[in-house]
């Protein structure tokens, strides 16, 4: 497997140049217990010369094991990015190594706050402790703790505000 993706610019065909294969995951250099990948990182790319710049355009697929911020379970993901672009500048090199940008796309696109839900896999945190999320609805006749025609602010109202002293 290859730690490095370099395209060629010499005699690049005017049509571009399609790219794919895998590159090893070495190159996040992320060592974390929950981030563990499975495969390497799989690539479709289209690159193509426009004056001097190099337009690369494509997708990147990386499968990998997460943790889940809320049960602490593991679970399978792909991190992707489906359809992105990155634009070089050329210079008088033969070759142009993009193996970094590649990188900083891949971990851009790692979620910050990785759930058991982004695989439609039901987290035991809910079960144990009573489901305490936040964006669930009430369940079924449980009051508001304000009627609806009123608002949480309104006790506001109707406190005595005095001047200060001059």
């Amino acid at each position: 497997m290859k730690n490095q993706l370099v395209i060629p610019l010499e005699d690049f065909p005017e049509t571009g140049l399609k790219l794919s294969g895998e590159l090893d995951s070495a190159i996040l250099a992320l060592d974390s217990a929950d981030l563990q990948y499975s495969a390497g990182i799989h690539y479709e790319l289209h690159a193509q010369v426009f004056d001097r710049e190099l337009l690369v355009r494509g997708s990147l697929s990386l499968p990998c094991s997460m943790r889940c911020v809320r049960c602490l379970d593991s679970f399978d993901y792909c991190i992707t990015t489906p359809s992105f672009s990155l634009s070089f500048e050329l210079g008088d090199s033969p070759a142009l190594d993009i193996t970094d940008a590649l990188r900083e796309e891949l971990i851009l696109a790692i979620p910050p706050y990785p759930k058991c839900e982004f695989v439609d896999k039901e987290c035991q945190i809910l079960d144990l402790n009573r489901d305490f999320r936040l964006d669930k609805a009430p369940p079924s006749g449980v009051d508001s703790a304000t009627p609806s025609s009123k608002s949480v602010w309104d006790a506001l109202d109707h406190l005595s505000v005095t001047p200060p002293l001059s």
